[in-house]
């Protein structure tokens, strides 16, 4: 196993995201998370500001592409 550069504890959003983009970066990363995956969490929105993070990894095409990412319309019930 590589030396590790950078750890990074708790694999969330922030943590996940942090991971992905120092390992594009050329770093060793690793990342520990405590509980066992899939685990519960809330997350089933994406909102339109952090489109530009997801465009920086090169992810935004693939969330279309698999139906994750909604068309910024949001219809209201009265």
């Amino acid at each position: 196993m590589a030396p590790v550069d950078i750890l990074v504890i708790g694999g969330g959003p922030a943590g996940a995201y942090s991971a992905a983009v120092l390992s594009r970066e050329g770093f060793n990363v690793s990342l520990i998370e405590k509980e066992h995956f899939p685990w519960y969490h809330i997350g089933e929105s994406m909102l339109p500001s952090i489109r530009p993070f997801y465009n920086f990894i090169d992810a935004e095409e693939k969330l279309v592409k698999h139906g994750f990412a909604a068309s910024g319309k949001t219809k209201v019930a009265p």
